[in-house]
Formats: structure tokens, C-alpha cells, sequence
């Protein structure tokens, strides 16, 4: 590949990813559902969009920026770093699951485990940061970040049936 169309990918790749970032921030603190301890939003659903969609670390980058903005915006500051790890790592988490290797589905196999195994870290992940933010308030929040990350799975995967061939024509000429 010449010099010129590795910048122009790489530009390309650096607004997706400032645009995905944004959705998520959006999807994250706009359109979310109020809970006891927080409220359980859709953004998930747009980091593993962000994982299929651009190439790694761009997903990586989308997530931790867009997660932490989310809670910038909706004013749970207290969560912004722990909030850019966790998405950070549930993104690295899909990546891994998926692979190097193109996917021909974008549901299959690979794409759920990566999907459940980021789901059970964020649970984890945020169970770990509230009982440092909380003192004792981590088992609290496991409900509905299970719920959240279900919810958000779900989406992800109807969301890939609605994209599936378009976007596997797309990743094969990357």
C-alpha cells in the first residue's frame, strides 16, 4: 500500500473513530433507562459496533473516549476513569474473541463469546470500582449492569443482522 493511502485509511480511521466515539457518549448519557444505583444505556452496543467496524486500537480508542465523555456529560464524574477502563478492556476483550482473521458472520461463534466475555468484565469491572468509590456498594450494581450488558448484547446482535452482509463486504477490503 503506498504512503498516501495508509494516511488517508489512517485519517479515515481517525474520524470513525472520533464519530463513534461521540455516538457512544450520546447513546451512553442521552438515551438510557434510570435505575437505583445508575441507569442502564445502550452504548455497549456501539463499542462492539466500533470493534467490527474499524480495525484495532481505533475500537480501543472509541470506547475509552466515548464512555468517559458519557459519564462527563451525565454527571457521574466519579466513574470517568474507571468507566475509560473498563470499555477500554471490553473492547480489547472483542477484539481478541474476533481475531485476526475476517469474519465471514458477523454472528458467529467468535463474536458471542466476545460479546458475553466483555459483558461479564464490565460487570466486574464496575462491581470493583464501586466498592472503592462506594465502600461495600459493588453488589448493588450487579444487577443492573447484567441487565445492561444483555441489553446491550441484544442490540449489538440486531443490530448485526440488520448490517451483515454490507459490512462483511466492507471488512474484506480493508
Amino acid at each position: 500500500m503506498k504512503t498516501n493511502e495508509k494516511n488517508q485509511k489512517n485519517i479515515f480511521h481517525i474520524c470513525t473513530t472520533g464519530v463513534l466515539a461521540a455516538l457512544i457518549a450520546l447513546l451512553t448519557a442521552f438515551i438510557k433507562l434510570p435505575t437505583i444505583n445508575g441507569y442502564v444505556h445502550f452504548g455497549d452496543s456501539l463499542i462492539y459496533f466500533a470493534c467490527i467496524m474499524l480495525p484495532f486500537p481505533f475500537g480501543i480508542a472509541a470506547a475509552g473516549i466515548g464512555g468517559g465523555l458519557a459519564d462527563l456529560i451525565a454527571g457521574y464524574q466519579i466513574y470517568i476513569i474507571p468507566t475509560i477502563v473498563i470499555k477500554s478492556v471490553n473492547a480489547l476483550i472483542l477484539y481478541l474473541a474476533i481475531g485476526k482473521k475476517p469474519l465471514k458472520q458477523l454472528i458467529c461463534t467468535r463474536t458471542i463469546i466476545g460479546i458475553i466475555l466483555s459483558g461479564a468484565f464490565t460487570v466486574a469491572g464496575y462491581f470493583v470500582a464501586e466498592e472503592f468509590i462506594l465502600k461495600n456498594g459493588g453488589f448493588a450494581s450487579i444487577y443492573t449492569n447484567t441487565i445492561q450488558a444483555i441489553a446491550s448484547g441484544v442490540i449489538f446482535l440486531l443490530l448485526c443482522r440488520l448490517l451483515n452482509n454490507r459490512l462483511i463486504k466492507k471488512q474484506n477490503l480493508d
